[in-house]
C-alpha cells in the first residue's frame, strides 16, 4: 500500500501496482456532506479539454472510478465508506440501489438502528426498507433489536454484500 498526497493535508491510499499510474497526477481532496450531516472525503483530478470555438471544457475524474475503470451509469462503492481507501479489495462496481445499501441510515437520536424507526401512535418500532425506490414494510415490533433484525435479514436478501447491517454487538438488548 502507498499514499497519494492530495491538498488540504489529506492522502489517499492505493496499492502498489496502481501509484505507479496515479503519482503524477495533482490529486484534490473532495469533500462532500451527506444528508446525514456526516462528511465523506474522495480524491478528484481535473483536466481540461480545448473546445474548437475556443476556451476549455473542464472534466473531473475521482481517483476509485480511475482505478477501476468503472462505466458510465454504474457506481463505485467504498465498501469500508472509506473514501480514501482506494485499494482494490475496497472498491467494487455497484447500482445506485447497491450504493444506498451500503450509506448509514439517518440519525435521528430517537433509534439506533438502520431501518428502523418509531411509530409515535402505538409505541412500537417498525422495520422498513427501499429497494429499487420501492418501499417495503417490513413489520412492527415491541422491542428495537428485533426490528433491527429483522432488517438485516431483509437487506441481506436484497442486496448480500452490499448491505450495511446493523451490528450484532449493538444488536443486544440494552
Amino acid at each position: 500500500m502507498k499514499l497519494i498526497n492530495l491538498t488540504r493535508g489529506y492522502s489517499a491510499m492505493v496499492d502498489d501496482g496502481d501509484y505507479e499510474s496515479l503519482k503524477d497526477f495533482k490529486w484534490q481532496s473532495a469533500i462532500r456532506k451527506r444528508r446525514d450531516g456526516s462528511v465523506c472525503i474522495y480524491a478528484k483530478r481535473a483536466y481540461a479539454v480545448p473546445l474548437n470555438e475556443g476556451g476549455y471544457k473542464i472534466f473531473t475524474v475521482f481517483m476509485h472510478r480511475q482505478i477501476t475503470g468503472a462505466p458510465s451509469g454504474k457506481q463505485v462503492d467504498h465498501w469500508d465508506g472509506d473514501g480514501l481507501n482506494n485499494r482494490r479489495i475496497n472498491l467494487r462496481i455497484a447500482t445506485s440501489s447497491q450504493q444506498q445499501a451500503n450509506k448509514t441510515g439517518k440519525t435521528n437520536g430517537i433509534t439506533r438502528f438502520k431501518g428502523v424507526r418509531v411509530s409515535r401512535s402505538n409505541r412500537s418500532w417498525v422495520a422498513s426498507i427501499t429497494v429499487n425506490g420501492v418501499y417495503r414494510h417490513i413489520g412492527t415490533f415491541r422491542k428495537d433489536y428485533n426490528a433491527a433484525t429483522a432488517y438485516n435479514f431483509v437487506a441481506y436478501e436484497a442486496w448480500g454484500d452490499f448491505a450495511l447491517m446493523n451490528t450484532p454487538q449493538v444488536l443486544a438488548p440494552g
